[in-house]
């Protein structure tokens, strides 16, 4: 059973499990619920834009600008790590290689000095949607049109050392 105060106010989106007992779910103004194996908790975001994806350590969302949130390393509070003049946000990976993705083809990458925007051109200015890096280093991004009705033009983008085939 979830908390009662998540059920009353808000909607779930996305959720990301490192072990059966460490489940993360975010979702609606900000909110964030772990799972420690017996029991749903309420964990504090430190914002209230919506959060759209949660992976390994990281939550992403934002309304019209971007919102990162890094879980600490006691993994109980969430900082704001938000990159300046960032678009929404809609798909993080955490990893060994922290990337975030999302509107008109926003791409961003967890430096040593926090979030930077991908210097190289975008791939595609449709809305980016989740983001996986593979085990080569092969970045693989999915989206389209999907902000608003009709939900088209569906777009996989990816930059590695893989050839891809490409649809025509």
């Amino acid at each position: 059973t979830l908390p009662a105060e998540v059920t009353a106010q808000y909607a779930l989106y996305k959720v990301w499990g490192n072990a059966q007992d460490d489940v993360w779910a975010v979702g609606s103004g900000g909110v964030s619920v772990h799972w420690d194996g017996t029991a749903w908790s309420f964990v504090d975001t430190v914002s209230y834009a919506n959060l759209f994806t949660v992976h390994d350590g990281y939550a992403v969302g934002g309304t019209v600008s971007g919102t990162v949130l890094a879980l600490s390393s006691t993994g109980m509070t969430w900082a704001d790590e938000s990159p300046d003049y960032a678009l929404q946000l809609t798909g993080v990976y955490g990893g060994s290689s922290p990337m975030a993705v999302g509107a008109t083809g926003s791409v961003y990458f967890r430096g040593t000095d926090g979030w930077e925007a991908d210097p190289r051109e975008k791939p595609t200015y449709q809305d980016l949607h989740a983001v996986w890096v593979d085990p080569d280093g092969g970045t693989w991004a999915v989206g389209g049109h999907v902000s608003s009705a009709p939900l088209i033009q569906g777009t996989v983008v990816y930059s590695g050392p893989a050839t891809v085939p490409v649809f025509e």
